[in-house]
């Protein structure tokens, strides 16, 4: 029997061997199923990022938090809620002229609206009125009441002197102070000197405090 046919000569390989298909796969392209996969050190030579000033690549994975690994809750990642400030800073006037500069504190929830830089008291409503102006007949009307400081020492005198304005009042009568700077938002503002309208609050303190009504 002569030898077979060799490719250098023109021959041709030889057939196949017998077997299923994809049996023989291609050099180069083994994929064993008893090789082991690739480790961490040939997965970051395929990615060298981490290399370029970012993390590696499995700190750019977002931690999922609680023991089932669930991601985080798109509520969590919403934005905070608009906090209500329970302070407010604000030049205190009569008629335009600058008295003191106030500190208020919230005695309750604070409202949530934009409160004014100064108030301007322009009204001057008898104190011993106090319940009617400030509507306290009506379970549904929205009183927020404010403890009034004077802001420093150097506002001490002004506040003190205005806490007196209203005590001694005109003509013998007591007087709560009105303004007028949230009237386009809906809320009447009195000022009340210490005593017995402000105790009708649940104001026991030796402060002025100031109640913005809803109308």
């Amino acid at each position: 029997m002569g030898r077979p046919p060799s490719p250098m000569r023109g021959g041709g390989f030889g057939p196949r061997p017998d077997g299923p298909p994809n049996m023989f796969p291609p050099r180069g392209r083994s994929r064993s199923p008893n090789r082991p996969p690739p480790g961490g050190d040939m997965m970051r030579k395929r990615d060298r990022s981490w290399e370029r000033g970012g993390p590696p690549p499995d700190m750019m994975r977002r931690p999922f938090n609680g023991p089932g690994g669930l991601p985080d809750s798109p509520r969590m990642m919403e934005p905070r809620p608009y906090d209500t400030p329970s302070e407010w800073n604000f030049e205190l006037k009569r008629s335009g002229k600058v008295k003191c500069r106030c500190s208020a504190t919230s005695l309750s929830v604070g409202l949530n609206r934009q409160l004014p830089l100064y108030l301007d008291v322009v009204a001057l409503p008898h104190l011993n009125k106090s319940a009617e102006f400030l509507q306290l007949e009506r379970p549904n009307v929205r009183r927020v009441v404010y403890e009034l400081k004077p802001e420093s020492m150097a506002d001490s005198r002004g506040y003190r002197e205005f806490v007196d304005y209203l005590i001694q009042g005109r003509g013998g009568h007591a007087r709560a102070g009105g303004a007028a700077e949230m009237d386009p938002q809906g809320f009447k503002v009195f000022i009340l000197p210490p005593g017995q309208a402000a105790r009708q609050l649940g104001y026991k303190g030796d402060h002025m405090i100031v109640v913005l009504r809803s109308r």
